[in-house]
């Protein structure tokens, strides 16, 4: 099988708290070939969606740190494989949002032609934590704005701790406590 996987720069990445490494690892392990590709390495040829991929099959049965590397030195091949989506088995989308809308808009077409982890209208409707609003009865009271007097008021009649955090961004980027205390 072919499993590729659409992610951000896997130098930048800890495997260790990263899921993705877990999956490409398991694929690995199960003898898939294993693909990595980035954003910018999507393309149109021919009427066709295409992608400028990297073979990341390795050897089995290294533990995840070494196996990570042994990925790390395969991005410093210059082997590319010019590979047409829809010949792949399945495509993870794995990257941090926000995913670009010219990857999605390439996508999109051929999203029910390829097994497709995350796929893009999902990506498009959860790539925003307003998304959360689907699902008021288990979510805590929310609040939306940009005006800082409007957040100031906010968190004066909420009278306690309120967690702040940015529309856009993961892992805890620009989240922080406030208290009116």
């Amino acid at each position: 099988m072919k499993m590729a996987f659409l992610m951000d720069d896997l130098r930048q990445i800890n495997p260790v708290w990263e899921t993705t490494s877990y999956l490409m690892n398991e694929c690995n392990q199960r003898g898939y070939s294993v693909f990595f590709l980035e954003p910018h390495d999507i393309y149109i040829r021919k009427n066709q969606v295409v992608a400028r991929m990297r073979n990341i099959s390795v050897k089995k049965g290294l533990p995840l740190e070494e196996y990570w590397q042994a990925l790390i030195e395969c991005l410093n091949k210059d082997e590319l494989i010019f590979e047409t989506i829809t010949d792949l088995d399945a495509l993870f989308l794995r990257k941090d949002p926000p995913i670009s809308y010219e990857v999605m808009e390439f996508l999109g077409p051929i999203s029910d032609k390829i097994f497709m982890v995350n796929n893009t209208m999902g990506q498009i409707k959860g790539n925003s934590k307003i998304y959360a609003l689907n699902f008021p009865d288990i979510i805590p009271e929310t609040h939306i704005s940009r005006d800082p007097y409007r957040i100031r008021k906010i968190i004066d009649d909420f009278g306690g701790d309120m967690v702040i955090k940015p529309l856009k961004g993961h892992g805890g980027h620009g989240v922080i406590k406030v208290s009116n205390r």
